[in-house]
């Protein structure tokens, strides 16, 4: 007589257990059987559907009434698959630039025959490029170290089998997408370009989460002219943009904001050290309005005042140009035109000047220099490689005028009429 299966290993459940005995004489009449002690039953199978070790005792009588002798065995069964695995790290959407990334997550586990293997797959476009089996350690979490990965994006999922025979059961995470970044983290400053005396703030940018803790002696804030300037440094969650704000109201000047290795990515991937600049002007630039009439026939007005202001009148202010450009002007038929306009200075600090350019498709030349007076002058005409543009710049004299304490004032034009 034997009995199927006949193994000690675990099964799945609910286990069909089946029964065959073989008599050459009278011919097998019964089989009874009993499952962990209790009350007999006949037939050829049973169904163990409840988890766990279970002993089976059962026997056969044949037709003549003779009983074959008792027989046991021990049968495990395994009632489903491993609680499902957690993903903790990489983090969902998580950008890293470690390139063997390690991936962790909350162990499973399993009733019954317990977890015997974890198979940790990569996909790259859906298609599978790693498989790594890990050997449970029992601890809480386990982990596995990926073999390299390239710059681009990936997804990894844990599966956890337990120890059923033939098929084990299986339990899958959900697939967490990622992304390896080729090199070290980098950070750009985004903003200002420009920036009046009010805006004491600046703005920069990772191409990853930053460990936020390491910014703040990693930033320099530097003015020329002048040095270092108090800085604060604070980034949003996730950390992917720091702002710098100034701890005193900024003067004019331009601005280098640098930052080094001392930083790093919440990976602990030290950033690439750089810097970028930016500029505060005392100055307000102005361009020619819409309103100006730069269409149709000549002659062309624009009666808008043009004005480059300094409305703090705080020191020091630093040499820059301050440019207003026309809208593009078509010359038709070739000739001149001409140009007439009033400028002003009410500066308090400098003998300031200004200077006209003309671009008729070349390139923009200076054509006249401007100080406190009316200026009329021949313009080119366009050559057919583009359309005239006018442009009048503002230049202080000075490189910086430390001494200009009540500095306002106003660089003007107006009255601005263009005519054959």
């Amino acid at each position: 007589m034997v009995i199927t299966p006949s193994d000690s290993g675990w099964k799945r459940g609910p286990l069909q257990v089946a029964f065959f005995a073989f008599d050459d004489f009278s011919g097998v009449r019964q089989i009874t059987s009993s499952l962990d002690g209790g009350p007999g039953r006949t037939g050829s199978s049973l169904v163990i559907a409840d988890e766990g070790v279970h002993s089976v005792q059962y026997t056969a009588r044949d037709v003549a009434g003779n009983t074959s002798a008792p027989k046991t065995q021990v049968l495990r069964v395994d009632g489903g698959p491993p609680t499902t695995p957690s993903i903790v790290n990489p983090a969902a959407g998580a950008v890293t630039g470690d390139t063997t990334p390690a991936v962790i997550w909350d162990a499973s586990t399993d009733s019954g025959s317990g977890v015997r293997l974890y198979s940790v797959v990569v996909r790259a476009g859906g298609a599978v490029i790693q498989n790594k089996l890990v050997a449970p350690t029992g601890a809480a979490r386990e982990r596995v170290d990926l073999d390299v990965l390239g710059a681009g994006g990936y997804s990894v999922q844990v599966f956890a089998a337990d120890g059923t025979e033939p098929t084990p059961f299986l339990s899958a995470s959900g697939e967490t997408h990622f992304t390896v970044q080729g090199g070290p983290p980098t950070a750009t400053l985004t903003s200002p370009a420009v920036a009046s005396p009010g805006t004491t703030t600046a703005t920069v940018s990772f191409d990853r989460p930053m460990n936020a803790s390491t910014l703040p002696g990693a930033f320099t804030l530097s003015r020329t002219p002048g040095g270092n300037v108090p800085v604060t440094v604070t980034c949003n969650s996730p950390c992917t943009g720091a702002t710098l704000t100034v701890d005193s109201p900024p003067l004019e000047g331009t601005y280098t904001a640098s930052w080094s290795a001392a930083a790093q990515s919440d990976d602990g991937v030290p950033l690439t050290a750089d810097s970028g600049n930016f500029k505060v002007e005392a100055y307000r630039r102005s361009d020619f309005t819409s309103g100006c009439g730069f269409t149709g026939d000549a002659p062309w007005i624009c009666g808008a005042d043009l004005r480059s202001v300094n409305p703090v009148g705080r020191p020091p202010l630093v040499a820059d140009e301050r440019e207003f450009t026309s809208p593009a002007i078509t010359l038709r038929g070739g000739g001149q035109l001409t140009l007439s306009f009033t400028a002003s200075h009410t500066e308090t600090c400098a003998a300031d000047q200004g200077r006209i350019e003309v671009d008729s498709g070349g390139g923009f030349t200076t054509v006249a220099t401007i100080d406190n007076q009316s200026v009329s002058l021949p313009v080119p005409a366009g050559t057919g490689s583009g359309p005239a543009q006018i442009r009048l710049v503002h230049v202080l004299g000075s490189t910086t005028i430390d001494g200009c304490t009540n500095g306002t004032g106003a660089f003007t034009v107006d009255n601005l009429v263009l005519t054959r």
